[in-house]
């Protein structure tokens, strides 16, 4: 993959960078989690148009019975999931308190990203998504997990249904 097949990334990425950087460094106060919404939907929005998805971000989305998340994504009218935003100085990796408690709301939520900028973990009914390499075995699938710690996984063929695929990397994985 040569630097140019990401050059629409790298702009999406640097505009939100930029924004952050302006945001966040201006003398006026101001809630630190809201700083986040515009330049998240504008990154979001960059992303899509690279896949050739038109992507619209939708703020402050009530979701009848569980809460209001942040950002809603609609893709190409289409509601394709959500987005929560913590404060740079949370941690989406260990929340607390009352973010503990709005994630076990949001938790039901299909498609749920929690970030606070640097942090992005992506939440599938639930349950934290891990990459994972699909191999045939003759009557079973081995799903193997990108990361290490997470243990391979052998079930019967006919038990697995694939969510989703990688379709572009922009870092070197690990």
């Amino acid at each position: 993959m040569s630097p140019s097949d990401n050059s629409g990334y790298l702009n999406a990425l640097k505009g939100f960078a930029i924004a952050l950087k302006r945001s966040y460094g201006s003398v006026v106060s101001a809630q630190q989690e809201d700083q986040l919404k515009g330049p998240t939907g504008d990154l979001l929005s960059g992303f899509g148009t690279e896949f050739g998805l038109n992507v619209i971000p939708r703020f402050e989305a009530p979701v009848r019975g569980v809460g209001r998340p942040d950002i809603a994504l609609d893709v190409g009218g289409a509601l394709c999931g959500y987005v929560e935003l913590k404060a740079p100085q949370v941690s989406v990796r260990n929340l607390r308190g009352r973010d503990r408690e709005q994630f076990n709301k949001f938790k039901t939520l299909p498609n749920l990203v929690y970030t606070n900028g640097n942090e992005w973990i992506l939440y599938q009914d639930g349950e934290k998504a891990t990459t994972k390499r699909l191999y045939r075995e003759g009557e079973f699938v081995r799903l193997a997990a990108e990361n290490p710690d997470y243990e391979d996984i052998v079930v019967a063929a006919e038990e697995v249904a694939v969510q989703g695929c990688v379709v572009k990397v922009i870092h070197t994985p690990r």
